[in-house]
């Protein structure tokens, strides 16, 4: 052996070590000195001594998962809140792209997560946000506008934790030879990050022309033509938990999946009660995947894929980040090491951060009846619900005539959005279809990717709610006949709570109740609330702008 024997911090016997180098599994037991991984045993060898000895009991012993593509924003917690309920669900490493607080402060606000994030016990990266906005000026109204001196001053201040460029989301602007994003692309390329890549609905042909540009990466969701087409192109295929189907699935188990990842994207933090990443990892393992190929696209892949060179297996020389489980099926795991210590220790002494405020103060503005005037002639678009995924269609509706006040028909609410980034006062309107609410209103200050305020719902209440979420400074708020029904306060960026995350999740599971008991009806109804505003997310959205097409890249309508 390389150590002599006393030396050791810890070892792990008994176990059955998952080998994702391989794919396969074997009795072995585990050193680990100075945090990382001395040397693997095999069985038959003798076990040495060491300060701590802990009996795996027969159990395997999995490397700590990792996250390749995900944004803290999306559990509504800061930094140290999310590892304190990632970290216990075996997640080790994560490569957040915070792009949500990005478009709301900027710079600082970028600089503020990843200082926030700073000495936890969880090995996180981040990627410097490219698409902020996610289109343009002139389709929304952010609090940000990065060019390529704002990513490289923030790459200046942190050079060792930004690994990636994040998700390129404005493929229409790849067309243009003139775009912000051209110079981003070729300087992220000169120092070799990550590029990571966002491109739901392009057909074939573009998709070429996306990723001639460096891109590498896809998460958005996806159906066996795709993956086949973007691995052929050497694409990472990453699929998150909606695309993670028996389809999917069964034409993964036909081709090589050395570049097919597993990701959560954006994680509820309503979900950290089953766990974290390995939910996903479990979803596809139950629908037929092979337990070691999805261990191994959450571990070994994706540390290829991030060129990480000291995590993702269980290796001399590497980090001692691994958990134990007695199933590969379920995989809920029964002890946790991070850098060869239990995170229950870690945990206990997880570091109280003083906070500062970030993003500033909202201008949520007072909405008069003369904002609200439908001054265009004609018939009324509508956003169009499918009642199961983000995606919306359009239809118009003929409301000439008729003031807002007026009752809408059977299945139709009112869809708002305006600004709260800036003084000058935004508002738009339009009719949503197939969604809900049937009476009251919710209003959100999280509302993909500008982070506007978006509110849906009936008059009056949607002016209520639109005021209260600018009294509370904000989060999520209900309204029902006047009166406040629900809410989640969301003080920092208006996106992120600095509460546990299971009290986050109480908040939002009454919220949610409260959303379904007004009569909003989706099977992810707080997502496509969110994302209402996406103008990157096909096919209709509406901003503070107006309606938008998101294909065509324009706003094609106005109220007044």
């Amino acid at each position: 052996m390389a150590l002599s024997k006393g030396t050791y911090q810890l070892v792990v016997r008994n176990i059955q070590l998952v080998n994702v180098g391989t794919l396969s599994v074997e009795p072995a037991w585990v050193a680990v000195s100075d945090g990382r991984i001395a040397y693997v045993g095999r069985s038959g060898e003798p076990i040495p001594e060491a300060e701590v000895i802990i009996d795996g009991e027969g159990d395997y012993l999995v490397p700590s998962l990792i996250d390749a593509h995900m944004h803290i924003e999306s559990s509504f917690t800061t930094p140290r809140r999310f590892v304190e309920a990632a970290l216990p669900a075996g997640t080790g490493t994560i490569l957040s792209d915070p792009h949500e607080i990005a478009n709301v402060a900027g710079v600082e606000g970028v600089d503020w997560i990843v200082r926030a994030s700073e000495g936890l016990p969880m090995d996180i990266y981040f990627a410097l946000p490219s698409c902020v906005p996610a289109t343009n000026t002139e389709l929304e109204t952010p609090g940000a506008d990065l060019r390529l001196e704002q990513l490289q001053e923030l790459y200046a201040r942190h050079p060792e934790r930004f690994i990636a460029l994040g998700e390129v989301m404005d493929f229409t602007a790849l067309l243009d030879p003139n775009s912000r994003l051209h110079p981003i692309l070729d300087w992220a390329k000169e120092r070799r990050l990550v590029i990571d890549g966002h491109c739901p609905s392009l057909p074939p042909e573009d998709r070429q022309v996306y990723f001639s540009h460096g891109i590498m990466a896809d998460h958005t969701i996806t159906n066996p033509e795709k993956i086949t087409s973007e691995l052929a192109m050497g694409v990472w295929v990453q699929l998150q938990e909606k695309s993670v189907t028996q389809e999917n699935v069964e034409a993964l188990q036909k081709l090589p999946m050395e570049q097919v990842l597993l990701i959560t994207d954006d994680y509820a933090p309503s979900r950290f009660a089953q766990g974290h990443i390995n939910t996903v990892v479990r979803k596809a393992i139950a629908l037929g995947l092979d337990p070691l190929q999805a261990i191994a696209s959450t571990t070994v892949r994706a540390a290829r894929f991030l060129g990480l060179r000291d995590v993702g297996i269980i290796s001399p020389g590497y980090w001692a980040n691994f958990w134990t489980t007695k199933s590969l099926q379920e995989l809920v795991p029964k002890r946790v090491f991070y850098r060869g210590r239990d995170v229950r220790a870690w945990l206990e002494e997880l570091p109280t951060m003083e906070l500062d405020p970030v993003g500033g103060p909202m201008h949520i503005p007072a909405i008069s009846p003369e904002d609200l005037t439908i001054a265009t002639e004609g018939p009324l678009p509508a956003l169009v619900s499918n009642g199961e995924t983000t995606t919306t269609q359009l239809e118009w509706v003929d409301w000439q005539g008729h003031p807002y006040t007026d009752p809408l028909p059977p299945g139709y609410a009112w869809c708002l959005a305006t600004t709260r980034h800036s003084p000058n006062k935004e508002v738009a309107l339009c009719l949503l279809k197939n969604y809900g609410p049937q009476r009251g209103a919710i209003a959100s200050t999280v509302a993909h990717d500008s982070h506007s305020v978006i509110a849906v719902g009936q008059f009056p209440d949607l002016l209520t709610a639109i005021s209260e979420l600018a009294r509370l400074q904000g989060g999520f708020v209900a309204v029902e006949q006047g009166q406040v029904t629900a809410k989640v306060h969301l003080p920092y960026a208006g996106l992120l709570s600095d509460e546990p995350a299971a009290q986050i999740a109480e908040q939002v599971r009454q919220f949610e109740e409260e959303m379904s008991r007004l009569g909003v009806v989706h099977e992810r109804a707080l997502v496509f609330f969110t994302v209402l505003s996406l103008t990157v997310s096909p096919y209709y959205k509406l901003t503070p702008k107006g309606v938008i097409d998101v294909q065509k890249r324009e706003i094609i309508w106005r109220h007044r």
